[in-house]
């Protein structure tokens, strides 16, 4: 009894995802496929509101260089 146990907890541990490089590059693929995703959709927004974030950098750097006595030209 205790020999088959033996046996089979040894085929177990032997096919386990753990174990298999297949299993550990498709979790390497799914993390770059997600991190890609991340990348997309923050180049989307940094496209969509990059002008009007521009212009609000621009203008906050203008007000702090005037209340200096300073001129700022971006």
């Amino acid at each position: 009894m205790t020999d088959q146990f033996e046996r089979e907890s040894t085929l177990m541990n032997r096919h386990s995802p753990q174990e298999s490089g297949a299993e550990r590059g498709a979790s390497m693929v799914e993390y770059v496929l997600m991190i890609s995703l991340i990348l997309l959709v923050a180049l989307a927004g940094v496209s969509a509101f990059g002008e009007t974030l521009t212009g609000n950098v621009n203008d906050s750097a203008s007000r702090v260089v005037s209340a200096q006595g300073g001129n700022f030209s971006p």
